[in-house]
């Protein structure tokens, strides 16, 4: 069965949708550990609120969010700790042999 919604989808909008698929798959794949600003952005996408909302309950500027989460910026360590302690955020170890 053909999903309707691929049919409405222009040429360009099809491509795009295979690129991110192969992306997607190529993730997968490697099946690498992500790292801690991946799971940042990660937690900051999910969080249920948008980052104007994140920016205003935490005081961090909203265009260093949008830039965070768009990989084209990182944040400092200080944003970073506001931003953890406001989304919950708990790093945990992961060293073989610790139980």
């Amino acid at each position: 069965m053909i999903d309707e919604g691929l049919l409405a989808m222009t040429r360009g909008d099809y491509n795009t949708f295979l690129n991110g698929m192969h992306t997607r798959i190529e993730r997968m794949a490697r099946k690498k550990p992500k790292t801690l600003s991946e799971q940042m952005r990660e937690l900051l996408a999910t969080c249920g609120e948008t980052r104007y909302r994140v920016a205003q309950n935490t005081g961090l500027a909203e265009s260093a969010l949008s830039k965070f989460a768009t990989g084209r910026q990182g944040l400092s360590l200080k944003a970073l700790d506001v931003l953890g302690a406001y989304l919950k955020w708990e790093v945990r170890s992961s060293k073989s042999g610790e139980k």
